[in-house]
């Protein structure tokens, strides 16, 4: 996929994330809820990581996000979401994010305090 940053397609690419009801903060969000939307700021971009394991193929990267109170919360992004999301976050840029699957955070891998 090339890596243009049209404005067009980044509009496009923004509209795709406003699919749900209110926007919460960062603070609020835990893995018992199933319908979320956040506005946060893109602190960190890591580059894509392709490893095997057995027989399988992974691929993935993480953004930090941070919202305007000044919480974070890793997003992983894995396997065609890597594809085409990778190229239009932009690291400094805002986004409201929803329709992810909300995780516990596993704390030997923990990049941020948020659970």
């Amino acid at each position: 996929m090339s890596n243009h940053n049209n404005n067009n397609d980044r509009s496009l690419f923004e509209n795709s994330f406003n699919k749900s009801g209110n926007i919460m903060t960062i603070a609020s969000l835990n893995s018992n809820i199933n319908t979320w939307k956040f506005k946060a700021k893109i602190e960190s971009k890591s580059v894509p990581k392709t490893w095997t394991k057995g027989d399988k193929t992974f691929t993935n990267f993480f953004v930090i996000f941070s919202d305007s109170r000044g919480a974070k919360i890793e997003g992983t992004f894995w396997a065609e979401a890597v594809q085409k999301f990778h190229p239009f976050l932009e690291e400094g840029s805002v986004y409201e994010v929803s329709n992810g699957q909300l995780r516990p955070q596993q704390r030997q891998w923990a990049k941020t305090d948020h659970n």
